[in-house]
C-alpha cells in the first residue's frame, strides 16, 4: 500500500476515533447478538458517548417507561437507562430535566388534532435529549424530545434545528419528520418548563435493527443508492457564509439582510432562513457556549476564519479551565502544551485552504448518519424512509464536511475493511475457523463489500466526495478538527501534538517553496 493511501486510512481511523463516530464493532458474539447498536433517538437504545462528555459509561436493560406512576414520572425527568462508572451521582444530574408533563401531552395532543393522550414512554436516552413516544385518542403518534442543559445554547439549537429539517424537506425533498410544535418563545418555554420539539414518528425502523438481516439477503443496494442520492443533494446548494440554519425572523435585522445563496438570488424556500451564528457541538460543550467567541457568520466565509475563532476558543477554555482539568484528570500533557498547540494551530490556519475553489465550498451536510439515525422499511429491500437527528448540523466547505457515511463503515477482526482501494478479503486462516467464527467472516466481508459498493455509487454520483477523501487535506486537515473537540481527554493533547506535527512535515506540500513554517515540528 503506497504511502498516500497509509497515510490517509490513520487520519480516517484518528478521526473516527475523536469525533462522534464510533463504527459497528465486531467480537467473538453469537450471530443474533453480533451487532452493537449505535444509539438512536428514535429508539430505545443508550446512546453513545459523545467526546464532549464521560465515555465511561455502560448501558443498562432499562424499558420504555410510561406515565402515570409516581416512580415512572420520576424517571421521566431522571435519567434512568444507563450507567456510569464514575461521577455517576453527577452524571445523572447533568441530565435531569424537570418538566410539566400535562402540559407537554396537552400541546402534543393539540398539534395532531386529537382531544386526549393515552400514553407517554420514555424510548431513549441519547447523548443530549431524552425521547419519548406518543400515543392518541386519534390513533396518531408522535416523538417528544427534551434537550439536556448539557447541551449548550439549548433554545437556539432547537431554534436550529428546526429550521434546518424544515429547509432540508423544502429545499432537496429529503424524508424528514415534520415538527408538530417546538419552544418558539419564552411562554413555550414557561409552560412546559423547558425547552421541546414535538414531531411525526418517522415510519419504518432503525438501519441498526435491520443491518444483519439486510446482508443475509442481499437486500442493501437501495439502501446505498437512497443513501448516496440523499447526500448528493447537500452538494447542489452553495451557501453564502459558514454558520447555522435558522428562520429569518429569528437571527437579528443585519443578518436578516444578507442571502442565504452565494449567487444571492433568492426563491421561495430561501426567503424564509438565514444564516445564523454557528451551533457546532465543538462551540458548545462544557461550559463553551457560556464562552466569547467568534460564531460568525463571517462576512469573510473561509475555513481559517472557522479554524481560527475554534482554536480561540479552545484557548480561552484552556487558560481558565486547564489547572483545574490536569488536577481533577491527570494524563499526559499540560495547560502550557496545550496554549502553544492552539497558537500554533492560529499561525497555521491561514494556510490550511485548499486552492481549489469546488474544495472550498459552503455546504450544509448530515454528519451523524449513523445505523440509528437512519430509518427504513422494517421488511423487504431497505429504502430508506427517513433521515433524523439533525442537532447541531452546520454549514461549511465541501471538504470538511463532505464525509462518508457512517453507517456504511463498519470494523471486523476478521476482515478489515476500510474506505480505499483494498478490498476485503477471507482472512488467511478461514478453512481452520470453527462454524460459527466462519460465518462471522463471511458477514464482516459482506459488509466490506457493502462499502466498496457505496464508494463505487459515490464516484458515478458525486465523484469529487471521492477525490476530496483521496486528497492531501482529508489527510491532514481532518484530523486535526476532529482532535480539537476532544484534547480535553486523557491522552488528546498528545494526539493533537502529532496533528501539528504531520501538517509541519507536509508543509513543503502546502506553500511555495522557500516559505518557513509557523509550527514547531518537534513540540
Amino acid at each position: 500500500m503506497n504511502y498516500h493511501l497509509r497515510e490517509a486510512r490513520t487520519s480516517l481511523r484518528a478521526l473516527r476515533q475523536s469525533t462522534r463516530c464510533t463504527k459497528p464493532c465486531w467480537r467473538r458474539l453469537s450471530l443474533s447478538h453480533r451487532l452493537i447498536a449505535t444509539s438512536s433517538e428514535s429508539v430505545s437504545t443508550p446512546a453513545r458517548s459523545s467526546p464532549c462528555h464521560d465515555r465511561r459509561r455502560i448501558s443498562s436493560s432499562a424499558s420504555g417507561l410510561s406515565s402515570g406512576s409516581h416512580t415512572s414520572r420520576h424517571d421521566f425527568f431522571e435519567h434512568s437507562m444507563d450507567r456510569w462508572v464514575y461521577n455517576e451521582e453527577r452524571q445523572r444530574k447533568l441530565r435531569a430535566v424537570k418538566f410539566d408533563v400535562a402540559a407537554l401531552k396537552e400541546i402534543a395532543t393539540q398539534a395532531v388534532g386529537a382531544k386526549s393522550c393515552l400514553k407517554m414512554t420514555k424510548i431513549a436516552e441519547g447523548a443530549f435529549n431524552k425521547i419519548f413516544l406518543l400515543s392518541f385518542d386519534n390513533g396518531k403518534e408522535a416523538i417528544a424530545r427534551i434537550p439536556y442543559p448539557i447541551l449548550g445554547r439549548v433554545s437556539e439549537t432547537i431554534a436550529s434545528e428546526v429550521a434546518t429539517m424544515d429547509f432540508c424537506r423544502s429545499k432537496f425533498g429529503l424524508p424528514i419528520p415534520t415538527v408538530l410544535a417546538w419552544s418558539r418563545t419564552k411562554a413555550d418555554r414557561a409552560k412546559v418548563g423547558t425547552d421541546y420539539i414535538i414531531m411525526e414518528k418517522t415510519p419504518g425502523v432503525a438501519l441498526s435493527s435491520r443491518l444483519e438481516d439486510l446482508v443475509e439477503c442481499k437486500n442493501d443496494r437501495p439502501l446505498i443508492d437512497d443513501l448516496v442520492n440523499i447526500e448528493a443533494k447537500f452538494s447542489t446548494v452553495e451557501f453564502s457564509q459558514i454558520g447555522s440554519i435558522y428562520y429569518r425572523e429569528d437571527v437579528c435585522d443585519g443578518l436578516q439582510e444578507r442571502p442565504i445563496y452565494k449567487d444571492g438570488v433568492e426563491d421561495e424556500v430561501s426567503e424564509r432562513f438565514r444564516i445564523g451564528p454557528i451551533l457546532d457541538r465543538v462551540f458548545c460543550h462544557k461550559g463553551r457556549d457560556l464562552m466569547h467567541a467568534d460564531r460568525g457568520p463571517s462576512l469573510v466565509p473561509d475555513f481559517p476564519s472557522y479554524l481560527i475563532a475554534l482554536a480561540n476558543l479552545e484557548k480561552q477554555w484552556w487558560l481558565k479551565h486547564g489547572e483545574d482539568h490536569f488536577e481533577n484528570h491527570p494524563g499526559p500533557g499540560s495547560p502550557d502544551l496545550a496554549i502553544s498547540l492552539y497558537d500554533q494551530i492560529i499561525a497555521l490556519a491561514p494556510y490550511l485552504s485548499p486552492s481549489r475553489e469546488d474544495f472550498n465550498k459552503l455546504v450544509l451536510w448530515h454528519l451523524d448518519l449513523h445505523p440509528g439515525n437512519v430509518m427504513i422499511s422494517p421488511t423487504g429491500p431497505g429504502h430508506i424512509t427517513g433521515i433524523i437527528d439533525w442537532q447541531n448540523l452546520s454549514i461549511g466547505p465541501y471538504f470538511l464536511k463532505a464525509r462518508f457515511a457512517e453507517c456504511m463503515l463498519f470494523s471486523g477482526d476478521l476482515v478489515e475493511s476500510s474506505p480505499g482501494f483494498m478490498i476485503p478479503q477471507l482472512p488467511d486462516n478461514y478453512d481452520e475457523l470453527p462454524p460459527d467464527r466462519k460465518e462471522e467472516a463471511e458477514v464482516q466481508r459482506a459488509l466490506g463489500m457493502r462499502l466498496k459498493l457505496y464508494e463505487a455509487r459515490i464516484i458515478r454520483r458525486d465523484r469529487l466526495r471521492y477525490v476530496v477523501f483521496l486528497s492531501d487535506w482529508n489527510e491532514m486537515v481532518h484530523p486535526i478538527v476532529g482532535q480539537i473537540p476532544v484534547s480535553d481527554q486523557y491522552g488528546g493533547l498528545v494526539i493533537l501534538r502529532e496533528c501539528v506535527r504531520r501538517i509541519c512535515s507536509r508543509w513543503t506540500d502546502i506553500v511555495p517553496p522557500g516559505m518557513a513554517c509557523p509550527g514547531d515540528r518537534e513540540g
